[in-house]
């Protein structure tokens, strides 16, 4: 096996040295600790995906070139996949600095919109109508 994917749940409770043809894992489904992101991060290509229901695979965090480059795994750098339109809508702006992290930058907080291919057109309700979402068709480009 050179590839897995796994849920930081199961990344904790396996050893990485015990896995020595694995080269790729993709992290998903649950939050990923800094701790174990980064012992994963040297001994593997890690990568993180967010996930949702309504946006399937979108944002990706490739962790162990964030290690190699800044040292630092906090925060995560998300970007989005090819084919992914984003656009962030900043609420009116909030300065707050993250003193637990030791950041002094102001955070923006916001709506992040995406559209692309691997967004969802709808949930399915009660007996079977469909719910229109975000988007207002399969993969549409519009919000």
């Amino acid at each position: 096996v050179t590839v897995a994917g796994l849920v930081p749940s199961i990344m904790s409770a396996l050893d990485v040295d015990e896995l020595p043809s694995l080269r790729l894992v993709l992290s998903w489904g649950e939050a990923l600790p800094e701790a174990v992101a980064r012992l994963w991060a040297r001994r593997v290509h890690l990568i993180d995906v967010l996930i949702s229901t309504e946006c399937w695979l979108s944002l990706y965090a490739d962790l162990s070139l964030q290690l190699q480059i800044s040292g630092s795994l906090h925060p995560a750098v998300f970007r989005h996949v090819p084919g992914v339109r984003a656009e962030l809508v900043a609420s009116p702006m909030i300065a707050e600095t993250d003193a637990s992290h030791g950041l002094g930058k102001a955070m923006v907080f916001g709506e992040l919109k995406l559209a692309g291919p691997m967004v969802f057109s709808g949930y399915v309700g009660e007996h079977g109508s469909e719910a229109r979402g975000a988007s207002s068709g399969r993969g549409a480009e519009t919000w």
